[in-house]
């Protein structure tokens, strides 16, 4: 444990209260007429242990308690060492003080810090004796508490703390997670206690403790698209709590929702955020052969795809995400029907497809996207192979 001392040294020869242990010796008939002085301990400041007394002529040593009086002697002879005696009394203080003043007989005495603590002294000589004058001493000792700073975990200042003071520095803000309060070593700490002062310096390292928040969120299960048509519909919904964070892919669905036959709609994988409400998923149902419907799948794309739509029959533009699906039904029919699909990608890129049952063509528009189209008649889809019945769409890019 760290203690402040604080010394007294005074130079009169003490009586001692019973408290004080017997001298290893005394002055003698020698030492002349023995003079003898008071020093009463008034009060001691917050924080202080014990206060104990010694003197060089070894008329006192002990512990002072406070409201007590140590009474030192000198002696008259000016060739003995006892004619000058210096008494030292010494503070121990409970870590996280400090010695700020020592008062004697009202006045504000001087003292001064060692590495072994802090030193304040009185001096007495046998020539009082004879007239010279010489006061008896009343002291007080004053303390304070030490203000320790306290850093995080990258020594960024947090803010000043006294032993009792409440820990309520402000807190980082982490998204995605509640804060719980500053650690201390594994434990979250209210209040600077002493056990968290530390061996060197006046410097403590704090850490923020946080508990991860958790989402209700919603899961929509779809057959082929989110659209209500081209062979799109919801079937289902299912809420569901998870923590933020947590990624939500084929693993995911396999091994936590037991839906391995579903893709997430627009993506390969969802981070759960704060702004998560819900994810839809799709299950892409083959078309049946020998029907009037044909498939088309949007099962890949790289970083360069912005957008995908499609239209039939030159008709409205809608949206198709990732792992979406549009089924068209070409029965009763007697002309073509025409299903043209319009991608936009980044700058500075170019489309390359690759589509089952198909030449990968594409064309470049005016207006810097690109388009490739299907086309399909009335006719069944049982003369077909099923890879011109149910095409797949993989989307790339590359550089101009």
């Amino acid at each position: 444990m760290k203690k402040f001392k604080a010394l007294a040294g005074i130079t009169t020869a003490v009586l001692v209260s019973s408290i004080f242990v017997t001298p290893a010796f005394a002055l003698d008939w020698r030492d002349g007429a023995l003079k003898s002085w008071e020093f009463t301990y008034v009060d001691g400041g917050e924080g202080i242990e014990s206060v104990t007394v010694s003197d060089t002529n070894n008329t006192a040593n002990g512990e002072v308690a406070e409201g007590s009086t140590v009474v030192t002697k000198t002696g008259t002879i000016i060739w003995r060492d006892s004619y000058k005696n210096v008494t030292t009394f010494t503070v121990d203080v409970k870590d996280g003080y400090e010695v700020s003043k020592v008062i004697e007989n009202g006045r504000e005495g001087d003292f001064e810090k060692t590495d072994d603590g802090v030193i304040f002294k009185f001096t007495r000589e046998g020539a009082e004796f004879w007239g010279i004058d010489g006061k008896d001493v009343d002291f007080s000792i004053e303390t304070e508490k030490i203000a320790y700073t306290f850093v995080d975990e990258e020594g960024n200042t947090l803010g000043t703390a006294k032993l009792g003071d409440e820990i309520d520095f402000e807190a980082p803000e982490k998204e995605g997670y509640t804060f719980l309060g500053w650690k201390h070593g594994y434990e979250v700490v209210t209040e600077f206690t002493e056990d968290m002062i530390p061996l060197d310096g006046t410097t403590i390292t704090l850490s923020p403790a946080y508990e991860i928040n958790k989402y209700d969120i919603k899961v929509n299960y779809y057959n082929n698209n989110t659209l209500g048509e081209y062979g799109g519909y919801i079937h289902g919904d299912k809420p569901l709590t998870v923590d933020y964070g947590t990624v939500i892919d084929s693993v995911y669905l396999r091994d936590v929702l037991g839906c391995q036959e579903y893709d997430i709609v627009g993506f390969d994988s969802v981070t759960v955020g704060a702004d998560t409400k819900e994810i839809n998923l799709v299950n892409t149902v083959p078309v049946e052969k020998g029907s009037y419907e044909y498939g088309f799948t949007y099962i890949g794309k790289d970083s360069g795809i912005k957008s995908v739509k499609f239209s039939v029959d030159n008709g409205e533009e809608k949206n198709i995400e990732l792992n979406e699906k549009i089924v068209v039904n070409t029965e009763g029919i007697e002309t073509f029907k025409t299903i043209k699909f319009t991608v936009e990608v980044e700058d500075g890129k170019e489309l390359v497809l690759k589509a089952s049952g198909s030449e990968n063509k594409v064309t470049e528009n005016e207006d810097g996207t690109y388009s490739f189209e299907f086309v399909r008649d009335g006719s069944k889809n049982d003369f077909g192979s099923l890879e011109n019945s149910d095409i797949t769409i993989n989307l790339f890019t590359q550089n101009k």
